[in-house]
């Protein structure tokens, strides 16, 4: 089992470095060792199912990633509630997969879910569901130009950069100031200012 734990984190790794097709393998392998320890209604295997869904919907794969977080989000409301951190994390994984696809109206019910129970505990994983609203908006934004509608793009727009502030300022209180999660969201704001 423990070699499952292993080729889980590696492929988290890859991942972050970018390179989704060793990171899918690895995760692939993951929940295979996984699930010959455990059966699918088992935390450990929802986990699995979480990270790899991940790479799913990088890659475009989102009838997979749906299907898996789907399967992950099942498990962890049994086993701790609607009302859980771990619950949360897995709402809000979906509602980046159903933006990613252009579902924005599912997208925003699920990301908001997820920031709704990472507020009433407290948590501060709260501003990474503020930057999935703020992507959110901002594709919200890119289809209103589109459209011709420049104020309500000018709407979405700023409807993204007031929640890259919220999560801004709560990543300032959880991070160092030379944090990479800190400069990123700076980034983003920067790249916001100019008007459209």
């Amino acid at each position: 089992m423990g070699v499952g734990w292993v080729l889980n984190y590696l492929g988290i790794v890859h991942k972050s470095l970018g390179d989704c097709d060793k990171a899918k393998n690895l995760l692939e392998q993951s929940l295979s060792i996984t699930r010959k320890y455990f059966s699918d209604d088992h935390l450990f295997v929802a986990s699995a199912f979480s990270s790899l869904a991940s790479i799913y919907t990088e890659t475009g794969d989102y009838q997979k990633a749906k299907s898996l977080l789907n399967d992950s989000l099942a498990v962890y409301e049994r086993n701790y509630g609607k009302n859980h951190i771990e619950t949360a994390r897995v709402l809000r994984l979906l509602g980046e997969a159903y933006c990613a696809e252009g579902d924005m109206e599912t997208s925003e019910d699920l990301i908001n879910k997820s920031l709704l129970v990472f507020q009433q505990k407290n948590y501060p994983e709260s501003y990474k569901s503020y930057e999935s609203l703020a992507l959110l908006f901002l594709k919200k934004e890119a289809q209103a130009l589109s459209e011709g509608d420049i104020k309500q793009a000018q709407s979405f727009r700023n409807q993204a950069i007031s929640d890259l502030k919220k999560a801004l300022r709560i990543a300032k209180e959880c991070f160092s100031d030379d944090s990479a999660h800190i400069e990123k969201i700076q980034l983003k704001l920067t790249s916001l200012e100019t008007p459209l």
